[in-house]
């Protein structure tokens, strides 16, 4: 899977630009502020159906003084496809798939599939649960065709559940735990199938990063009492539950727990290893990915952040051996780029350099 046209109006401060990048690698170079993040953005844009990962910056997204943005892609895997976003200042997005407008942001997922590693990802650490149960699900979302929907109904039965607990009544709470019990479940095993087969893999991969035997160790934690099933837990905690107002066990409340001798691991790593150890997660479950056949586009927004020139060039070797991604990468420093660029060149095709000024972008 490849983008092979990318068209960008009225996104923050690219006017225009039309771009057709490479199938494999895409290098991005240009001053902070220059446009090189809204370029990754408009791929993202695109595959979410409008959601940013600048969320706190969502109101500047058109072009001052512009009344509508307007985002295209094509992209070839299966047939070419097209993608198209539009958003005014009044009436939100609009998204079209080959010409016709959807609403499911599942669709674009599928047919766009995007993993972004920013300068904030130290998140998946730092934030909690929930960042690192995103992490497992997008996951699970391309590799266990079943999981979205078994996903939305466990978490339709939960808000009804939770609807009837802020009201007090107990016996339409039971109604719904036969379901929850199901599809909890399943969405717990599905998880503890992945963990099996990336986090061994993310150690070795971490290990290899860093060239150290930081014991790195990873927890996954389903969200109840390991030994006790979920419909036996709901229906033991509904008096809790009631008095709480919201359902407190299940596969919402799972976390992975990263930990160096029993000890949260960003206590124990400097800034530069945390960025590893997220990098190691993210390309174990991408290389996944790839002996499932599934083709993504990786963004990756400043590889330079927080890295010297020795651990940015073991990164960049395992950025290489990703056969079946389209990566696209950022920077603001032509010598690491360049350097990077002719390695790439010299092993594999498909290498493209764009160099972006004040929203323009050539080549």
């Amino acid at each position: 899977m490849a983008i092979t046209k990318l068209h960008i109006q009225n996104l923050r401060n690219i006017a225009e630009a039309q771009l057709t990048p490479s199938h494999r690698l895409n290098f991005i170079l240009g001053a902070n502020g220059s446009g090189k993040s809204s370029l990754l953005e408009a791929i993202y844009l695109l595959s979410t159906g409008g959601r940013s990962f600048r969320a706190n910056r969502n109101q500047q997204l058109i072009h001052d003084g512009a009344d509508e943005l307007l985002l295209f892609c094509e992209t070839h895997y299966h047939g070419r496809h097209r993608i198209g976003l539009r958003r005014t200042l009044s009436h939100g997005n609009e998204v079209h798939l080959d010409g016709v407008p959807i609403a499911s942001s599942s669709q674009l997922a599928q047919q766009l599939p995007v993993l972004l590693i920013s300068p904030e990802h130290h998140r998946l650490i730092e934030d909690g649960p929930p960042i690192r149960r995103a992490f497992l699900d997008w996951g699970l979302f391309h590799v266990k065709p079943d999981f979205f929907s078994i996903w939305k109904q466990y978490d339709r039965c939960r808000q009804q559940r939770n609807t009837a607990l802020r009201t007090g009544r107990a016996k339409e709470c039971r109604i719904w735990h036969q379901q929850m019990a199901e599809s909890g479940e399943q969405i717990d095993q599905y998880r503890k199938e992945l963990c099996s087969l990336i986090l061994p893999q993310a150690k070795t991969i971490f290990s290899t990063l860093t060239e150290s035997t930081i014991p790195v160790s990873f927890h996954y934690l389903r969200g109840w009492q390991r030994e006790t099933d979920l419909l036996t837990t709901l229906d033991h905690a509904l008096e809790s539950d009631l008095k709480a107002g919201y359902t407190q066990s299940g596969p919402q409340r799972a976390d992975l727990q990263l930990r160096i001798r029993n000890q949260p691991v960003e206590r124990e790593l400097s800034r530069g290893e945390q960025k590893l150890l997220v990098y190691a997660l993210r390309l174990s479950l991408l290389t996944l990915l790839n002996e499932h056949g599934i083709q993504t586009h990786l963004l990756i927004d400043d590889l330079a952040s927080e890295l010297d020139a020795h651990h940015r060039t073991a990164l960049f070797s395992q950025l290489l051996q990703l056969q079946k991604h389209q990566l696209f990468i950022t920077s603001t420093e032509p010598t690491l780029v360049n350097s990077l660029a002719n390695a790439a060149t010299r092993d594999h095709d498909g290498v493209e350099l764009f160099h972006v000024k004040h929203g323009h972008f050539h080549t």
